[in-house]
Order: structure tokens, then sequence, then C-alpha cells
């Protein structure tokens, strides 16, 4: 398994047996929202998650973007 954690974009060098054929289990994840700071401030929104398995025949690279968590 690998983690993605740091804020910021990155290429992800798609592992040979990936390039080949073999597919990869994804599972991406959104943070919540922050709730209000104010008295009666509403709740945060949820977060969200998706979860796929993709080919990667033939792809040598992936960029990635990890969003940074917001200020409360």
């Amino acid at each position: 398994m690998i983690v993605f954690s740091a804020p910021g974009v990155t290429n992800w060098a798609v592992p040979a047996e990936l390039q080949n054929g073999r597919k990869c289990y994804v599972e991406i994840v959104g943070g919540g929202g922050a709730g209000g700071r104010a008295a009666g401030g509403g709740g945060g929104g949820g977060g969200g998650i998706a979860k796929s398995l993709l080919d990667l025949s033939g792809i040598t690279s992936v960029q990635l973007t990890v969003g940074a968590g917001g200020i409360p």
C-alpha cells in the first residue's frame, strides 16, 4: 500500500507489474469541512470517498495532487 498525505503535486512512477496489465486498487478520501467558529455556527461538511480498480497498462507515471487542510 502506498499513501500520499503530504500536500502538493507529485508524480508517481507506475511500477512495471502495473504497466504490464495488473490492476491497481485506488481509494481516494476527501477531508470534511470545518464547522463555524461563532456561536450558532453550523457544522462542517462531510468528507467524501471514491474507490476504483484501475488498469494502468502502458502508463509510466501519474500526476497526483494532495490538498492541504483548511483553517478551522
